[in-house]
Formats: structure tokens, sequence, C-alpha cells
């Protein structure tokens, strides 16, 4: 097979294609990289026998995605940038977001945009030899004087984000691997040497720092210390979880993944089955309650609506929710569909309540524990979402 480059090409299927390719009896099959057009669109990456296979760009009027293709369809890490806004961000499946951590990026890509570079944002490098594409880079090229800022895009089907001098990999990276895990920390030439958890790699990125409530050193370094509203809208995001396959979350576990931007933790230490006040001790379990799912050890519970109580002996919040509590692993007679899950406090009581009830308003269970003393701020970030 001779490869040969071709511009502007009229493929047998009517659309126009430049790049790498070769010939099989008189028609021109695309392999390596090249651009094919559309009617609405063009397709820049990665063709192996004429089908898209590797890193690649579909490009829209206004948005545009990127992603790792297989079969002419996105499967693997992908992203989307609507109108110069990053809008998507994690696991494509047949060319559909299956796993969003948009939240994992946006913070990345949010700082990029600071940046204040006015540059070409899209910088395909290919292999000398086989002119397929090594790296499909959106981010703004380095230089003697500038890093490497953006997403890697490579041929074994990782995505790197991060800062970089070279394109070697080196730096505070966070590495989209390809088999679907995430890791996060200090790298050199693409090995991680410390791994960081991901609030601390923002830090760095925002120029922020994390001083304890009794740390001497704060008032020491008030610039330091001084909240940043940019890097606060990302300090809720769900940290990333070493050795966790991204690409097989399960059903439940993905869509809370994907869609949850605002959490508290929630302790459980109790539980009352009766309807009462007569709570029994349970082993404590710690859930995680979102503005889009509540997920527990028994189950994952779709947020669909919220409403506020702020009036009364108890004030917080009832979601209107969707999916079952395994509650027969906590004594109950039977596993429930619940409808209405209530987070609710007494004024300046450390204890939290939640109620679960089940469609026909019947109550479940009634849960007690703490939370992470986040309840307030949770509250006020859920009324932005749900008005």
């Amino acid at each position: 097979m001779e490869l040969t480059q071709v511009k502007d090409h009229i493929l047998d299927s009517g659309n126009r294609y430049t790049g790498w390719g070769y010939y099989r009896g008189n028609s021109f099959i695309p392999h390596a990289c090249g651009k094919k057009f559309y009617p609405d669109f063009y397709a820049f990456g990665n063709f192996r026998d004429g089908i898209i296979n590797g890193p690649a760009l579909i490009s829209h009027d206004y948005y545009m995605y990127t992603m790792h293709c297989k079969n002419d369809r996105g499967n693997g890490w992908g992203m989307c940038i609507n109108r110069g806004i990053l809008s998507e961000f994690g696991y494509y499946q047949d060319s559909q977001l299956k796993v969003d951590l948009t939240d994992f990026a946006l913070w990345y890509f949010t700082k990029m945009q600071k940046s204040g570079r006015n540059e070409n944002m899209l910088n395909m490098y290919t292999y000398n030899e086989s002119h397929e594409v090594a790296d499909l880079f959106i981010g703004y090229k380095g230089s003697p004087s500038l890093v490497f800022m953006g997403f890697h895009f490579t041929s074994d089907g990782s995505v790197w984000m991060g800062n970089t001098a070279t394109r070697r990999y080196t730096g505070n990276l966070v590495h989209f691997t390809p088999e679907g895990k995430i890791d996060a920390g200090l790298f050199e030439d693409g090995k991680l040497l410390e791994r960081m958890p991901l609030q601390s790699i923002i830090n760095e990125y925002y120029g922020t720092f994390d001083f304890g409530d009794d740390d001497l050193f704060a008032d020491m370094f008030p610039s330091l210390s001084e909240s940043n509203s940019e890097r606060e809208q990302f300090r809720n995001i769900m940290e990333i979880e070493p050795g966790k396959c991204y690409f097989s979350c399960s059903a439940d576990a993905s869509k809370s993944q994907s869609t949850n931007k605002y959490t508290m933790a929630y302790n459980v230490m109790q539980i009352s089955t009766n309807g009462g006040n007569s709570f029994e001790d349970i082993e404590e379990e710690q859930w995680t309650i979102g503005d889009k799912y509540i997920e527990t050890p028994h189950g994952v519970l779709e947020v669909l609506d919220a409403v506020f109580v702020e009036e009364g002996p108890l004030v917080g919040v009832q979601f209107i929710v969707d999916g079952t509590l395994r509650v027969s692993e906590l004594g109950c007679d039977e596993d429930v569909e619940i409808r209405t899950f209530a987070l609710m406090r007494q004024p300046h009581n450390a204890w939290v309540w939640v109620y679960a009830f089940d469609e026909y308003d019947d109550q479940v269970a009634n849960f007690c524990g703490f939370d992470d003393l986040r309840m307030a701020a949770f509250v006020r970030l859920l009324k932005s979402v749900y008005k």
C-alpha cells in the first residue's frame, strides 16, 4: 500500500477530501491524517481504510467535537466546545456522551481561556513515516517563552490535560488513560511521580493555597488565602478516584458522576423504620447528596426537582426523586421506590434528618446523622439550580 497525498479530491461518496490515502483501483481511500468534508461539517483526524479511527475533530458551524474514534464514531475520551465554551467532556460511546466528567476539565479550560493567548487552538502532529496522527492538540502551542496549554489527544487513546514546557508530558497534569482510568499529579516524561488530589492541582494552576483553620501561617500570607471567585466555583468538584474505570461505570454511578455539580457528604448513624422517632443504631456509612443524584450504598436516586423549607421547626430541602432504595438491607420488609427525599435540620442543631417517602407519600424510613458542615452553603447552591 503506497500512500499519496491529495488536495480537494472528490471521493466516490461525493465528499471532498484533503490528506493522505491510497488508491484501490480508481478509487481513492483516505488513510492516515486527512480532512473529509461532509455537507454540514468536516472531520479532521486519523483515517484507516476510509474510516475515522483514532484522534479526530468533528467541526460544525458553532461547535466542534474532539474525540477518540473507532469505526467512524466517537468511542473513548472526548470533548465538545460550543461557541468557544467547553460544554462537554467525558466518555463517549457511539458519539454520544455516556459519562459526563465536564467538571474534571472545565476548571482547566476556564484557566486556559483567561491566559489571554489569542492563538489558533488546533494543532495536528503526525508520524513522519506513516503520516498517522500522533497528537491532536486543542490548546495553545508552546514556544521558547511560552508553555503548551491544552488537551493532547494521543494515538494510544489517552488525553493529557495541563501545562507542559514540551510535548513530553512533564508537569502537574491530569492523564485520562486508554483504559478509562484517570491519574492526576506530578509527571515526568509521562511517568507519574507523585499522585495529587485534584483540588491541589487546581490550587497550583490558580495560585491559591488551602490553610487549615488553625494554621499560623494564614495571617502571614493573606494574598494566598484570599478568596478567588473563579477558583472557588470549582471547589466542590468530585475527587478523581485512582484505579476506577470510568468507561465501565454502572448506570447509576455514571449518572451521578456525570451530572452532579454540587454535593455534600452525609454520615448516617441511625435509622427508624416505623415512621416514628424510635431510632436504632446502624453501622455508620457515608452518602453523597447532590443537586442531580443522591448516592447511597443502597441505591442511587435521581433528583427531579427541589422545594425549599424555610419556616417551622425544621429547615432544609425536599427533593422529588426517582429510584429505589434497598432498605431491606437496613431491616425494612422490602425494597421501595422512593419519590420524596427530605433533608432537614433544626436551626443551630448539629444533627441532620432524612425522611424517605414512597409514591403514595407513605413514610418508608427516617435516617439520623450529620453532614460535613456545608448544608447551609449546599442549600444556597441548590437554589441557583432549582429557582
